[in-house]
């Protein structure tokens, strides 16, 4: 329900659903064994607001982020600050700001004293994600969702073979090279217009995340938590 949204009058929505419960127990099946692994993406450029190079998975592969992120995102939105409004719940554009307007005011004391603001961004960010230092994170937060301690771990109980399945998938999801397997629906005269270092076609091995899924969006947010001063703080309340 929450993939179909906005997608429903799309080609593979509608093939999905033709046959959904044989392709939900099919997902099913794949993912409690292991077996799951990610359909070809359809790749093309968008050049609004500025040139970029879209993945788009296929609509299983959005169920299965779908249902992956709600897993987990119960977890990290309690370790993420307040303030960070990237593809999170409740929040958005005009939630930051809305923000902004308070802290605006405040600062000013209501327009009357003089402020100043640093804007700055994360040059490449998604094409410079290394998947190793992410898949880090995602496993150390995996283990404190499911209790399953650093060091010895059991060999037999629900919370370990939970973690482990989440695990997997995690290392699928995370380390799954789009480029591999993909249809390309722009023309060529269109790729001009992505710089070298804007595309995943010219990343470093372990390095970039496909820009257009919703875990390449979640997983920012993880990746980049570690920048917030106040988690390196002892005491200080995220």
């Amino acid at each position: 329900m929450d993939c179909r949204a906005r997608k429903r009058g799309t080609a593979n929505a509608l093939k999905f659903e033709m046959r959904q419960a044989e392709h939900l127990f099919g997902l099913e099946e794949e993912l409690n064994s292991g077996s799951y692994r990610p359909s070809r993406s359809v790749c093309f450029v968008n050049l609004r607001p500025k040139p970029r190079e879209i993945f788009a998975a296929d609509f299983r592969d959005r169920v299965v982020h779908h249902l992956f992120v709600r897993a987990i995102e119960k977890h990290w939105e309690k370790v993420f600050i307040h303030d960070s409004y990237a593809c999170r719940p409740a929040k958005g554009t005009h939630a930051a700001v809305d923000r902004l307007e308070t802290f605006v005011h405040r600062v000013t004391q209501g327009g009357r004293r003089r402020a100043w603001f640093l804007q700055f961004d994360v040059h490449n960010f998604f094409m410079s994600i290394d998947r190793r230092i992410l898949f880090a994170r995602i496993d150390s937060g995996l283990r404190r969702q499911c209790g399953v301690p650093v060091g010895k771990l059991p060999l037999f109980c629900r919370e370990f073979e939970r973690y482990q399945t989440m695990r997997e998938l995690a290392h699928t999801l995370i380390f799954h090279e789009p480029t591999g397997n993909y249809a390309s629906k722009s023309p060529v005269s269109m790729w001009r217009n992505i710089a070298d270092h804007k595309s995943l076609f010219n990343c470093p091995r372990w390095k970039g995340l496909p820009i257009g899924n919703l875990t390449s969006q979640f997983f920012g947010n993880v990746y980049l938590d570690e920048m917030d001063p106040c988690g390196k703080v002892p005491g200080t309340r995220r």
